[in-house]
């Protein structure tokens, strides 16, 4: 285990580059939880601890979205701690507090239980007797009802990893400045990927791997990759030391136990007539699929789980989806096979008549939330009033629940227990949240209030979201945007010009955040 000072001087070197975590937010944990019979407590008024909490960026995210709820967050670095400490500060939220605390220190008198506990990237990445005191404390701080979310790399997909992972590890041996093993380790993946003189099957692993790392940021490279430790676990062997602690296995983050991922018919029945229970299930699945990353849904061992289906429970849910119509005003009472996608590309094609008109419904609601019956029960009476007829709406409905369950399973919809502050209009004096200004002014991804990170990659965005605190106008902000702005000789026709631009970039910038969720 490295000593404080080592870790220190890493972090001061590469701090780790936190930002927000949906899948961690009590809203997507609470939702899981509630399709398995598990009331977990409201994520509007409930108590979360992070073990590992980095920078804060997610704990500090949560406590601006969730003001009525409290927030604890723990890391052995001072450097991060301070950090989490200055952003806390700026937002000026009393509903979170930061705290350099070794793990091992910890016990049930140090900040109580908790509702939902939370450990993304950690687990993996620290001594045995740590990750044994991680699971200890998830035993003894969870409350009855309660919640862990756990990540951890997974086997046996990260033995593909591990190839590059050792590779780079020999290369950079006796190195000890983390800015020069980082990047002598990156040159050599990228060369060993390219003159790699074994096998085929070698070469191609190891040219994945590297393709894999390209994109991934210094700290990443030096905190995962060419860490001391990273263990990675079979699903079962990780449930079982689990269960030594009292807890049980929930589900996988963002997948109902009773929804199987996007595997081939015969892989299904294969895994079905095999597995005696949802562990074993779970464990073929990886197999499989070579898994190498999982994040893990843990209760308690005495709450009683619902492992099969109840279509009603859908019922009790909000709906969220990015999925937009291509072809914006079709009607959607036809037969005809339409096409919805997301700003990121991904799409999906139906021709069934009421989820066509349940994911058109999703573009005059923006991405917020709305009810299932609101949702699902209003595109029918749309429907209806248009002049289509059905014989058995019940049956439509369940078609519906089917395939938007599909849609979870691809990340294309996602389920709510409440609602966020997103607005799905834009107000007179339009305001983004307090967290969202402070992470535009670093550079870099923004998070929603849904917590989805954005890229903002222009000038004119970063500026205006620093005008976006609520008491200016739409006018009023053309103005200060002018006046920020404007470079060019201080003539009228050549303002005006410029001015108009700004006018039409604003309120395209507008519309495009009222769409993913910023304007609160």
């Amino acid at each position: 285990m490295l000593e404080n000072d080592d870790i220190e001087i890493t972090y001061n070197d590469f701090p780790y580059l936190s930002m927000t975590v949906p899948d961690t937010h009590p809203d997507s944990m609470a939702s899981i939880a509630r399709f398995h019979g598990l009331e977990s407590t409201s994520p509007l008024k409930c108590r979360v601890l992070e073990l590992g909490c980095g920078n804060g960026s997610n704990l500090n995210w949560m406590a601006s979205v969730l003001p009525d709820s409290e927030f604890i967050g723990i890391d052995l670095s001072k450097y991060h701690i301070d950090q989490a400490r200055e952003a806390l500060a700026k937002l000026g939220t009393n509903n979170a507090s930061f705290h350099k605390r070794d793990l091992l220190e910890l016990d049930e008198k140090s900040f109580g239980k908790f509702d939902y506990i939370v450990a993304h990237g950690l687990f993996s990445w620290v001594p045995e007797v740590v990750s044994e005191k991680l699971l200890d404390l998830y035993g003894k701080l969870l409350v009855p009802n309660g919640v862990g979310y756990i990540s951890y790399n997974a086997l046996p997909g990260f033995y593909l990893r591990q190839l590059m992972r050792d590779s780079m590890q020999f290369h950079v041996r006796g190195i000890s400045k983390p800015s020069e093993f980082v990047i002598k380790a990156r040159t050599f993946a990228q060369f060993l990927s390219e003159n790699a003189i074994g096998a085929p099957l070698y070469n191609e692993l190891l040219k994945s791997e590297f393709d894999e790392m390209i994109d991934r940021e210094d700290s990443n490279i030096c905190h995962d990759d060419l860490s001391a430790f990273n263990n990675p676990f079979y699903f079962s062997d990780f449930i079982g030391r689990s269960e030594k602690y009292g807890l049980q296995f929930l589900a996988e983050s963002g997948r109902p136990t009773f929804l199987p991922p996007d595997l081939p018919p015969q892989v299904l029945e294969f895994i079905e007539n095999n597995s005696k229970n949802v562990i074993e299930s779970e464990q073929y699945i990886d197999l499989f699929g070579c898994t190498k990353f999982r994040k893990t849904l843990l209760c308690r061992s005495e709450v009683s789980l619902n492992r099969e289906f109840n279509s009603n429970a859908i019922r009790q849910f909000y709906i969220s989806s990015a999925l937009r119509p291509d072809l914006i005003g079709k009607k959607a009472a036809n037969q005809e096979t339409e096409k919805y996608t997301t700003n990121s590309g991904s799409s999906f094609e139906t021709d069934h008549l009421l989820t066509k008109a349940v994911l058109t419904s999703f573009d005059s609601n923006e991405s917020h939330e709305v009810s299932f019956e609101e949702l699902v029960i209003g595109s029918r009476d749309d429907l209806i009033q248009n002049g289509f007829n059905c014989d058995d709406w019940d049956k439509e409905i369940k078609t519906t629940v089917s395939i938007l369950l599909q849609l979870y399973i691809g990340d294309l919809i996602r389920f709510h227990v409440s609602k966020s502050a997103a607005l799905n209009y834009i107000p007179e004096k339009p305001r983004v949240s307090d967290f969202a200004r402070l992470q535009a002014a670093k550079g870099g991804r923004v998070p929603t209030n849904q917590g989805v990170n954005i890229e903002l990659s222009d000038d004119f965005t970063r500026e205006l979201f620093a005008l976006l605190k609520g008491d200016m106008t739409r006018d009023e902000l053309i103005g200060a945007l002018v006046a920020k702005l404007f470079t060019g000789k201080d003539k009228n026709s050549e303002r005006e010009e410029f001015t108009e631009k700004i006018s039409e970039a604003l309120d395209g910038s507008l519309k495009q955040m009222v769409r993913v969720g910023f304007l609160v």
